[in-house]
């Protein structure tokens, strides 16, 4: 018998579950694709088990064939947890938009958070099945010495989050699945891509049961870890924010907690970039470079979607923004809009160029009086120069990519994805055209850069970095294009500003009389509501 306190918190709990994860859960366990995976997987796993004790035969009392026992294992549970439970979520969400249920979902109460979460924990209870069902398996080769309960843990634990993390990009590839030829093109992206995944853990199972026994008491290992599962939380709490902005209808905000969450990693890559340049590697310039190039591009596949979000914002969105105008200078950059996103990339870039010359200060004049293990490594302000030319080819292109989509835009829409695509065919045009018209004029073995090459951002990168001189034309022209193209975006970006600024003194003004109201609201009502409006005041 059940006590009643029991019972009635079983009842509470019940009724604030999810109710996305109840109705995925009762389908899937019910459906037989689960079914027949499960008994695939326990049969395959008997088959393992006993067709290795027959292949080893009397030598497996007293030789170390755990690892490969765990391997063969791992092999088959990775066909369930990398291709079948993602592919499902993947499914699950497509199917919806498939079959048109989306727009029921879209008017109940629940959120695309909750959509998102919903189908996400049922694919996670899927996990746990196929893992209970393997796990004593792999438990076991323990016994048949050759592998660690540590190595062990240590590949379900990241088998489990890589199984999570594919699952939670199925959701993201499934939200873009609203046309049908789209959807035939994602479902071939995604099981070719969960395939590949899944073929390559296996090896890579190989060497972590042989290596990572002693890896493991590397101090800088779990350093490494740290980082690592950093970048994965952060890049998890971005795709989830993206699945969520691509479900949330239109009129409402799509790009400020998406903003939030690219800030967030940013500055928590500044975070590891500067503990390694300062602890792990002292004045290491191959540490400002990696960071400094990684950003940029990072910045460039952000900064082309951003730049293709639709003009203008809607009275919800309007109504978000901050009354107070210091707060609305902090917060303004957050808010959707092509120029908003123009700007937002152009803060990040600049701060990357800024610490990357503060790093090198630091490096040349500081640290060798403070620091006697720091030296200087590379010749002085190689790196500021790399880095300005770097940071202002990204923000060119981008410029560029902003303008075209501008002018596209008076005859038809442009969806980020159409926005990305110039932006990353003008940067292809502006590398690939001076290289072809030099090796058109010269022979192979006889190629030296020209200064029409400029638009080419490798080959100029290259003599900046051999030629380093921060006053040299190679950075300075590639400054003045970042400038130039800046200018012609700055009314957008101003006209934006602007609007923001007047939707938030808006909110601040007082209340206005009645009947004045009333005559306002009258002149903003589309004239069929407006006609509405006044047979219902006076229906006679």
């Amino acid at each position: 018998m059940i006590p009643p306190r029991i019972t009635a918190w079983l009842v509470w709990f019940g009724d604030r579950i999810n109710p996305i994860l109840v109705k995925e859960t009762r389908q899937a366990l019910k459906s037989r694709q689960f079914t027949g995976t499960f008994m695939l997987l326990l049969a395959a796993s008997l088959v393992v088990s006993f067709g290795g004790v027959a292949l080893i035969g009397p030598e497996i009392a007293y030789r170390a064939s755990g690892g490969n026992f765990f391997v063969a294992y791992f092999a088959v549970l990775a066909f369930a947890i990398f291709v079948v439970v993602p592919f499902g979520a993947y499914r699950s969400l497509a199917a919806e938009q498939e079959e048109r249920t989306f727009e029921l979902l879209s008017i109940t109460t629940l959120s695309p958070g909750q959509i998102v979460i919903g189908k996400l924990l049922s694919a996670i209870i899927q996990m746990f099945i196929y893992f209970s069902a393997i796990a004593p398996f792999m438990a076991f080769t323990y016994l048949l010495k050759g592998i660690d309960v540590l190595a062990i843990a240590f590949e379900l634990v990241w088998a489990l989050m890589g199984s999570v993390a594919f699952s939670m990009a199925g959701l993201l590839l499934a939200t873009f699945s609203t046309r049908r030829s789209w959807q035939v093109l994602l479902s071939v992206v995604m099981i070719t891509g969960l395939g590949l995944a899944t073929i390559g853990s296996v090896p890579l199972a190989w060497e972590l049961t042989g290596e990572i026994g002693g890896i493991m008491r590397d101090p800088e290992f779990w350093l490494a870890m740290a980082a690592l599962v950093t970048a994965y939380v952060i890049t998890f709490a971005l795709v989830y924010q993206l699945s969520v902005s691509q479900l949330t209808f239109e009129s409402d905000n799509r790009s400020s907690k998406v903003r939030i969450v690219l800030a967030i990693q940013f500055l928590t890559g500044l975070a590891w970039t500067g503990w390694t340049w300062i602890i792990a590697e002292p004045g290491d310039r191959e540490v400002l470079y990696i960071a400094a190039f990684m950003g940029c591009f990072f910045w460039a596949i952000t900064g082309s979607f951003l730049l293709a979000e639709p003009a203008g914002i809607s009275r919800r969105v309007a109504r978000q923004i901050p009354g107070n105008s210091v707060v609305r200078a902090f917060t303004g950059l957050f808010f959707p809009g092509p120029g908003t996103g123009l700007a937002f990339v152009l803060v990040h870039l600049l701060c990357i160029a800024s610490l990357v010359a503060f790093a090198e200060f630091v490096e040349i004049w500081i640290a060798p009086v403070v620091g006697p293990n720091w030296r200087i490594r590379g010749t002085r302000g190689q790196a500021t120069a790399v880095t300005f030319a770097a940071v202002s080819y990204t923000f060119f292109y981008l410029g560029l990519g902003a303008l075209f989509v501008k002018l596209i835009r008076r005859f038809r829409p442009v969806p980020p994805v159409a926005g990305a695509a110039i932006t990353a065919i003008l940067a292809a045009f502006g590398s690939l055209i001076p290289n072809f018209f030099i090796m058109a004029m010269r022979p192979a073995h006889y190629q030296i850069y020209e200064f029409w090459q400029i638009t080419d951002p490798g080959t100029t990168i290259d003599q900046i970095f051999t030629k380093p001189n921060i006053l040299s034309p190679l950075v300075l022209v590639p400054v003045a294009m970042a400038g130039l193209v800046l200018l012609l975006n700055l009314p957008g970006m101003a006209r934006e500003v602007c609007f923001l600024n007047a939707a938030g003194r808006q909110r601040l003004a007082p209340a206005q009389p009645t009947e004045k109201r009333a005559d306002d609201a009258a002149d903003v009502l589309p004239p069929v509501a407006s006609r509405a409006t006044e047979v219902i005041s006076n229906p006679t």
